[in-house]
């Protein structure tokens, strides 16, 4: 069985310092110490230090060696300008014969014209543009566009956990989407004590959507769920 992690944090509004589930992080509570609203978010992990790249080494090679050039005498030197000479004889006669092939007269050749076809304007990009498609009417829904049917207060299936929550599904029945949608409710013990608020938050819920909530309850001795309010801002 793995050991439950926690997380600390300070209240920004008394400076309490809380402790939390890991698992937890992201639910709002109300503070222990002075009872103001206040989300659980997980400390920044610190900064890892930076490694300093290793430069590279410079492997050094050695110089080539240098060969002694060969002497060259008169004698020696006698067979490559024959050579230069009968090397610049052909290619005087080859370049003479070139300039001949070149310069030779070249037949006419008579090319035929082609009709030319006048093709069809294209069609306007408007024209072939399909249709928009139809919106969808709206559906009228009597009662609320944002509601909650059935919710209930559950503890943790994991082995070993003491967490416990407060689930349900919460439905759009509109086609507009609603933004910071919030659920709001309010705890109490066995005797019906007050023990305070909890809340579940989402960002964006699409229209014609459902959404399955789940608020983190703190106290162990709860024993009922009252639900407050349901907060969002419609598009």
């Amino acid at each position: 069985m793995s050991e439950e992690k926690f997380l600390k944090i300070t209240c920004r509004q008394c400076g309490g310092n809380i402790e939390f589930p890991a698992e937890a992080a992201g639910q709002t509570i109300d503070c222990p110490h002075c009872g103001k609203p206040l989300s659980l978010v997980a400390p920044a992990p610190a900064p890892a230090p930076a490694v300093a790249a290793a430069e590279p080494k410079v492997k050094m090679k050695p110089a080539p060696a240098q060969w002694d050039e060969p002497v060259t005498t008169k004698e020696s030197k006698m067979p490559q300008v024959a050579f230069l000479v009968g090397l610049l004889v052909v290619l005087a006669g080859g370049g003479w014969f070139y300039q001949s092939w070149k310069n030779r007269p070249k037949p006419v050749k008579t090319v035929a014209k082609k009709p030319v076809s006048v093709a069809a304007a294209p069609k306007t990009t408007e024209a072939m543009k399909p249709p928009p498609p139809k919106e969808e009417p709206e559906v009228p829904h009597d009662g609320p566009d944002l509601q909650v049917l059935k919710y209930q207060i559950e503890r943790a299936k994991d082995k070993g956990s003491k967490l416990i929550y407060v689930t349900g599904t919460l439905t759009n029945h509109v086609k507009a989407q609603y933004f910071s949608v919030k659920v709001e409710f309010e705890l109490f013990d066995k005797a019906g004590k007050s023990l305070g608020k909890i809340s579940d938050q989402n960002a964006n819920i699409a229209g014609r959507t459902k959404w399955d909530f789940k608020a983190m309850v703190l106290d162990d001795t709860v024993a009922k769920a009252e639900m407050i309010k349901i907060h969002g801002e419609r598009e």
